[in-house]
């Protein structure tokens, strides 16, 4: 079977036979992927703030409780269950007085207290003198949020939006820089996901050094590509394992 080369510029798509660097912007989809970069850093901050926030108010809840609860009779009024089977939940809405005035709370309560109470019937509560509102049913308390989703929240997205960016950029360099080639198709397979399945394509090219090296893309079209067909790509010169399929899917050959 006769190899891509690097040297069949005839074939080539005529952007790829300019002269590098090549004038490259982000195209459409790659400005998406910028877009979501920012989005993801954005909720990142959000969410450490959030959950800080959170946070300390369940902490400052928990040591109220600790130190000034006081207990008073309450009337159920209705439970409200969820789900279904050994996952069934319910959260207890009670109503009772205190300071004079009347207040309403809810509790969910563990499963295995998820069938003990009933509407109407007589409960104890507990409740904060300087927070009358808040109250929980006796044997449950309130407990201090965790605090590691405020450091996890923006790691995870600062990490997802910089591999955003590193695609992007990465995509620029190739199409700026990268040397431009034949490859022939040596293997398709189909993969499933949970998503769906696509086609994982295996191709191979010929240096102008005359080695040979490989690549692969995923293709997501309804019939997979023909072994032995020809497809451009480009290649890193220095490091021909950074290499794309053309054309690449952020970024695209300014038109002159």
């Amino acid at each position: 079977m006769q190899r891509g080369s690097a040297q069949d510029s005839r074939a080539l798509p005529a952007p790829l036979n300019e002269p590098t660097p090549r004038q490259v912007r982000v195209n459409a989809s790659g400005v998406s992927a910028l877009i979501a970069a920012m989005a993801l850093t954005a909720a990142g901050v959000w969410g450490e703030i959030e959950f800080y926030t959170r946070a300390k108010a369940s902490e400052r809840l928990a040591a109220l409780f600790a130190h000034e609860r006081l207990v008073t009779g309450a009337e159920v009024t209705r439970i409200q269950r969820r789900g279904g089977g050994n996952n069934r939940r319910s959260t207890v809405h009670y109503q009772y007085a205190a300071q004079g005035r009347d207040y309403t709370g809810a509790t969910t309560v563990s499963r295995s207290d998820r069938d003990r109470y009933v509407a109407g019937a007589p409960v104890a509560v507990w409740y904060l003198p300087s927070q009358s509102d808040a109250s929980w049913l006796d044997g449950y308390a309130p407990s201090p949020a965790p605090m590691w989703p405020v450091m996890a929240i923006p790691v995870v997205a600062g990490f997802a939006a910089l591999s955003l960016i590193v695609l992007v950029r990465r995509q620029l360099n190739l199409l700026t820089n990268g040397r431009p080639a034949l490859a022939v198709i040596t293997k398709v397979e189909r993969k499933r996901t949970d998503k769906g399945s696509f086609w994982r394509v295996h191709y191979e090219w010929t240096l102008l050094s005359g080695a040979t090296r490989t690549g692969r893309y995923k293709d997501s079209g309804k019939q997979p590509p023909a072994l032995g067909a020809t497809i451009p790509i480009v290649y890193d010169k220095d490091d021909p394992s950074r290499n794309s399929k053309y054309p690449l899917g952020l970024v695209s050959i300014s038109k002159k």
